[in-house]
């Protein structure tokens, strides 16, 4: 535990850059693929960008996760600002099921398994009332075990006549199954063989006017390709100002601290040498708890 806030329980899953595709199903079983910019918008931190994919009064719906490869899951944040895990006379939608999958192709067919009922969240009902993604995200996280799953999908189930179902926020927690996904690459640790651990990036509590170090390495995890050309940078789903992003610099085996880094190309089960991401928090940063994720990213693969 690097701060105040507990440790996560695994890897944030970016599902918005990692082709994972995300599917909107009704009741008639019709299923709509959600778009990128819906996927940002579940993934970031801002309760100011959301989807709305339905409304009127209908028993089920799914919101699906479908991963590009297996992934043992380990927890997850929900937050909508119209449900409930309670049943009354205001409340407009409730939690249902949530449910995993290892062989599903749509998020509709193949075999589910309830892994909680109700899932749990930051929904508006009289316990917690109506709590914002910010700052609860870190310490509301529902740590959740099912392995070698190819999706997720919730289930919503309606108790009134919402005019929109506005769903702020959806965060997934895991790592890919050993095996799956083999052409990538890992943040590795500095100096053991093994990938940096999933709050190695924590800086924990972090003063204003403060600096910090954290050093890491690059592991090209395929077998059979080289990554080539590759860019280590940063990057924010939830930005601020003065920037949270660009107080973030790194350098490559000792070089010149910059935004981004090009560290050349890795070829099978090559790691990098050591990098170090420096934080530089100035004197009038803005007081919340942010996030951020470091991107390791191959021009081509050969």
């Amino acid at each position: 535990m690097a701060g105040n806030y507990p440790d996560v329980p695994g890897y944030r899953i970016a599902y918005d850059r990692d082709g994972t595709v995300l599917a909107w199903i009704d009741p008639l079983n019709a299923i709509t693929q959600l778009t990128n910019a819906n996927a940002i918008s579940l993934n970031d931190e801002s309760d100011s960008t959301y989807i709305t994919p339905v409304n009127g009064n209908q028993q089920f719906h799914y919101l699906a996760f479908l991963f590009p490869a297996s992934v043992d899951f380990a927890g997850y944040y929900f937050r909508s600002s119209v449900m409930s895990t309670q049943g009354s006379s205001s409340t407009l939608l409730m939690s249902d099921a949530m449910q995993t999958s290892t062989n599903t192709t749509n998020g509709l067919d193949g075999t589910w398994t309830t892994v909680a009922n109700p899932y749990l969240g930051d929904f508006t009902n009289s316990t917690n009332g109506n709590l914002p993604t910010w700052p609860y995200y870190r310490n509301h996280i529902q740590s959740l075990s099912a392995s070698a799953i190819t999706a997720v999908r919730f289930r919503i189930s309606y108790r009134g006549y919402p005019a929109s179902m506005p769903i702020e926020t959806v965060h997934l927690y895991g790592t890919t199954t050993s095996g799956g996904n083999p052409d990538r690459m890992d943040i590795w640790h500095p100096t053991l063989n093994q990938r940096l651990d999933a709050a190695g990036f924590d800086f924990g509590d972090t003063p204003r006017g403060s600096t910090a170090d954290i050093s890491f390495r690059v592991k090209n995890i395929s077998s059979t390709k080289t990554a080539n050309n590759i860019t280590v940078g940063m990057e924010a789903l939830t930005d601020t100002s003065p920037t949270n992003v660009s107080q973030y610099t790194m350098n490559y085996n000792g070089g010149t601290f910059a935004s981004t880094q090009a560290i050349g190309s890795l070829t099978t089960g090559q790691i990098s040498s050591v990098m170090v991401l420096r934080r530089t928090t100035p004197s009038n940063a803005v007081m919340s708890v942010w996030d951020t994720r470091v991107t390791a990213v191959a021009a081509t693969w050969s």
